[in-house]
């Protein structure tokens, strides 16, 4: 795949920032408390968006075939939950054009079809929800 970890080792990474016991698996309710727990606990509010872009390891991430296989699809549009830019990179490799909406605030400027709706916000716009 395009190299980017799993849940469990995001949230076990968090859980220890937080002093948090690591468990070998965790309930969905836990993947959405445990990082809003330690967003919360920071007073500065970049250290969290450094710690899920370090341990994603943005920068080294690749489209892979199910990028291409997806666009392959000619799809008017997507929505997402992935923080990623990895499907807008796979669409510009393969001359395709995505307008890309990561806001709230952005959603109201959706007009026609190839956007890129990411409704957990992205790295770039530290827009993470």
């Amino acid at each position: 795949m395009s190299g980017a970890p799993g849940w469990s080792g995001l949230i076990n990474t968090i859980s220890e920032k937080i002093n948090r016991p690591l468990k070998e698996s965790y309930s969905y309710d836990e993947f959405l408390k445990i990082p809003q727990m330690y967003y919360y606990s920071l007073d500065n509010k970049n250290e969290y968006y450094t710690t899920v872009e370090v341990e994603i390891n943005v920068e080294g991430l690749e489209p892979n075939n199910v990028h291409r296989e997806m666009l392959s699809l000619n799809p008017a549009s997507f929505i997402t939950t992935n923080y990623d830019t990895l499907i807008e990179d796979s669409a510009e490799k393969f001359c395709q054009t995505f307008k890309t909406i990561s806001s709230d605030n952005e959603v109201p400027s959706i007009s026609g079809d190839r956007f890129i709706l990411k409704i957990h916000g992205d790295f770039k716009k530290k827009t993470l929800f």
